[in-house]
């Protein structure tokens, strides 16, 4: 049997030069009686930091236990993985919770299903705290990761020294974080330490693994410099950057005072950035976060700060809802839609609608530079379009949705559902019951708000006039 408190005592003498983060022994040094969990799978680094806690934290040692997750899908390896990790336990005195994930048999599981167990099973613990061996390489690795996925600040400081990923469960701690996978790895080796290998993390499955095998060996031979300790320098800033945006945004938009509404004018001058988290923010205490996508998420922040009117699903039965005030607020699927009879346009009119826009008819002379930027595509179609105007008689209409309504979207093979393009351009349903449908004489659709106009409207290279059309709130 090895004497795994021998194993320890030799690892910590060829660590000396390693030390745990600044911020993880602080917390550490300040929460002594508080019972705190070491998550372990009994590969290098997990392994590795178990023995260095059980070093390091002497008169915390009663305070310790091992968590081990089971995930229950490398069969026979994983539950040899499980045995290994009491046997050290046990060796070293420390009380351990193992479980298995409840995980569908025979089904092949992503990295997020994977990690959604971890933190349940985490959080589930009883643990003030979860010491994790999360190390440098980890944080490169997350890093591409996360910039594939266009995160912000927050998202690329990540893995942090401390988070606390659940409210309902206790804080992870990564004492590890600075540190290199080749220097764990390094002296596990010189203190003759054995661990279990998972062989599912040489399989190229998952996004994660493709970066470690792939990308990041290659980024770093590219390289000039130590590509490594600069991943780990850039995490440290974006988290500096990150903790100071955060409060800034308390001085301006404290957590205590969040409230059903969001008003703009809390701010009325600020950055961007300030909005955007003051949005999301506001979006997560009235949980709708997993409703919208980022990219909903980034219109809706446009629409809101540009002072339109929008309305937004998240579910079946509720929306956010901004208005002319540039307020935002949750409401219920329920509230009733404006509506309008169909009602003439004339070439030179601005109509009030009942859904809070204006919608303005005029005759526009082209120039050289105009034209250009409209044929190049430059135009919102959300708010504006020009159109080939033909023949103003009989006049054009506008109108409400109907079911079956179809047109030809510009540069289109062929006419499309309306209600399709609805789909293709993520417009609520609430929203489609909102919109003008803009008809020519003979009844053509020839635009809606948010959609290209008609094939037949297209301007010509030669166009010096045009019918724009312009739809803007109150």
């Amino acid at each position: 049997m090895s004497d795994w408190p021998n194993h320890a005592r030799r690892l910590a003498s060829h660590c000396d030069s390693l030390v745990f983060h600044p911020e993880v022994t602080g917390w550490l040094s300040k929460n002594r009686g508080e019972p705190i969990g070491v998550a372990c799978s009994g590969g290098v680094d997990s392994l590795a930091l178990l023995l260095l806690a059980w070093t390091r934290l002497r008169e915390q040692r009663k305070d310790l236990r091992v968590l081990h997750l089971n995930h229950g899908v490398r069969g026979a390896d994983a539950d040899t993985d499980e045995q290994f990790v009491l046997r050290v336990a046990d060796d070293l005195g420390i009380p351990v919770l193992s479980e298995m994930a409840d995980l569908p048999a025979g089904v092949k599981v992503g990295e997020e299903t994977l990690r959604n167990e971890r933190m349940a099973f985490f959080a589930n613990s009883g643990c003030s705290a979860i010491l994790l061996g999360h190390h440098a390489d980890d944080v490169a690795e997350t890093l591409l990761m996360r910039l594939c996925r266009g995160a912000g600040t927050e998202g690329l400081a990540a893995p942090r020294p401390i988070s606390q990923p659940n409210q309902l469960g206790g804080l992870h701690l990564r004492p590890m974080l600075d540190w290199s996978r080749e220097a764990i790895e390094s002296a596990m080796k010189t203190a003759r330490i054995p661990w279990r290998e998972d062989d599912s993390n040489a399989k190229l499955d998952y996004f994660r693994n493709r970066v470690r095998h792939r990308v990041w060996p290659e980024l770093t031979l590219a390289s000039p410099v130590n590509a490594l300790a600069g991943t780990t320098r850039s995490r440290t800033l974006l988290h500096e950057d990150a903790v100071a945006l955060e409060q800034w945004l308390d001085a301006v938009y404290p957590s205590t005072q969040v409230e059903a509404e969001l008003p703009a004018s809390l701010f009325v001058g600020m950055p961007k950035a300030l909005w955007r988290r003051g949005l999301l923010r506001w979006i997560s205490h009235i949980e709708a976060h997993g409703s919208l996508s980022a990219r909903a998420i980034d219109d809706l922040l446009e629409r809101w700060m540009a002072g339109e009117s929008v309305r937004v699903s998240v579910g079946t039965s509720q929306f956010i809802e901004g208005d002319q005030k540039q307020r935002l607020r949750l409401v219920g699927a329920n509230e009733e839609a404006p509506c309008w009879r169909e009602q003439a346009l004339p070439f030179s009119s601005a109509i009030a609608l009942p859904n809070g826009y204006w919608l303005h008819a005029r005759l526009a002379k082209l120039d050289d530079s105009m034209r250009t930027r409209i044929l190049r595509g430059d135009v919102s179609e959300t708010r504006d379009v020009y159109l080939s105007p033909g023949d103003p008689s009989p006049p054009w209409q506008i109108r409400l949705w109907r079911p079956g309504d179809r047109y030809h979207p510009l540069g289109a093979p062929g006419s499309r559902k309306l209600q399709d393009c609805f789909t293709d351009r993520r417009i609520p349903e609430r929203e489609r019951n909102r919109l003008p449908v803009v008809c020519d004489g003979s009844g053509t659709i020839v635009w809606v708000p948010g959609l290209p106009p008609n094939e037949k409207r297209r301007l010509s290279a030669e166009a010096e006039s045009a019918l724009w059309l312009t739809y803007q709130p109150f």
